[in-house]
């Protein structure tokens, strides 16, 4: 009698350490396939932020041969309100 005891605890502890080890894993492949799509959402936003800190430093260079644009640039602040280096100075005549 002991002996089937021993023998039905030890084959519940081997059922119940596969289903662990089961579910474990299952848990496991979802997460990896989860930080994969995150993965794919970070390179992706990367690759727009790169487009779009490219198109900024564009806009500010074209910013320096036409400056109609600068009202813009000020409005969406690509280009900081006090960086009116491209104005002509003016000149106070003599009196």
């Amino acid at each position: 009698m002991k002996r089937n005891l021993a023998c039905v605890v030890l084959i519940a502890l081997l059922f119940v350490s596969a289903s662990a080890t089961v579910l474990l894993s299952v848990k496991f492949f979802f997460g990896v396939k989860e930080l994969q799509a995150m993965q794919m959402d970070v390179v992706r936003a990367s690759g727009t932020l790169n487009v779009v800190q490219a198109l900024a430093n564009e806009s500010v260079e074209y910013s320096r041969r036409n400056p109609a644009i600068d009202p813009l640039l000020y409005q969406f602040d690509v280009k900081p309100r006090g960086s009116a280096t491209n104005q002509p100075a003016t000149s106070t005549p003599l009196r």
